[in-house]
């Protein structure tokens, strides 16, 4: 498995790869049915505008106090994003993580570490919000720091996906 992995991480192609001799990466949805990488990367961008629709609603909502319609609209688009991590950006990743360079391995990493932040902080947020654990602070916080880690991510992704595609 090892020479594999080398072999792998030595060749540099244009067109994706999907990595069935590798038993930790081949449950991924992509190899599973031969998705090519860079059209799931591509739906992913398309569903991440679309997110960004619906969560500059959200805000409109809230700054309107109709924090009603806010927090529905971020619990349907969080549940979304997390559907769309787990069948769209893992299967997109496996099909190149092993031929990025060190630099870009780091801000895929960056990139993983914010997004799940944000994901984390939504989960915590909602969990306040419907009484299930008490709030360390006021929830604007949480609200804010979980926008601008997901939109920090989002800007890296974007660099991500241009850099590799």
């Amino acid at each position: 498995m090892a020479s594999t992995l080398r072999r792998l991480r030595s060749q540099r192609h244009e067109s994706s790869i999907c990595l069935r001799n590798i038993p930790l990466a081949s449950w991924y949805y992509g190899c599973m049915f031969d998705i090519e990488p860079r059209t799931l990367a591509s739906a992913n961008l398309a569903f991440q505008a679309l997110l960004i629709a619906a969560l500059t609603a959200a805000v409109y909502f809230a700054k309107n106090r109709d924090l009603k319609r806010h927090c529905t609209i971020l619990r349907i688009a969080v549940s979304l994003q997390i559907l769309n991590i787990a069948l769209v950006m893992l299967p997109s990743m496996s099909g190149f993580l092993l031929q990025a360079g060190p630099l870009l391995d780091v801000e895929i990493l960056l990139h993983h570490g914010l997004g799940l932040v944000a994901v984390m902080l939504w989960i915590y947020v909602n969990l306040v919000v419907m009484g299930v654990t008490r709030g360390w602070v006021r929830l604007v916080v949480p609200m804010r720091l979980a926008l601008a880690s997901w939109l920090l991510s989002f800007l890296i992704g974007l660099h991500v996906f241009v850099a590799t595609y």
